[in-house]
């Protein structure tokens, strides 16, 4: 039984409808996309998807050729590797980074925003969603 199944057992009613709730709106943002998985699993992952999830819109996926396909985005902590600062990298900008700028579907932040930007004039790279064409006006935070 999947662990959130177990969760819900020890939950009072009020919270496991609220939990449900929150599921229910988590899936309504997603969408398969048959390239990168079968139904079958996707339902599967839909079944499981965390109640603080944003779904993810496989069909603005770029081809990856990978079997882990990501469902959904949560934030995640991580720590800069410039300069060790800890941060969120917030399920908006996963959304953005995955579904508007096409990054590559494993890839995970690794620097804040000032070190990322410094890196880049350092180096003289431009970033991958200027590459695409995909720079917002305003990034999310």
């Amino acid at each position: 039984m999947p662990k959130i199944f177990q969760k819900l057992g020890s939950m009072s009613d009020n919270t496991v409808k609220a939990t449900e709730e929150r599921q229910v709106r988590a899936r309504s943002t997603a969408v398969w996309d048959g390239r990168f998985c079968t139904k079958e699993y996707w339902d599967y992952g839909m079944s499981i998807i965390p109640p603080d999830a944003v779904g993810a819109d496989m069909t603005k996926h770029a081809d990856h050729g990978s079997y882990s396909p990501r469902f959904w985005y949560r934030d995640e902590d991580f720590a800069c590797k410039d300069c060790g600062i800890r941060q969120v990298w917030t399920a908006q900008a996963q959304q953005w980074w995955f579904e508007v700028a096409k990054g590559q579907i494993n890839s995970r932040a690794n620097r804040c925003r000032s070190c990322r930007q410094a890196w880049r004039k350092k180096s003289g790279k431009l970033s991958h969603a200027t590459r695409r064409g995909a720079i917002p006006d305003v990034l999310p935070e």
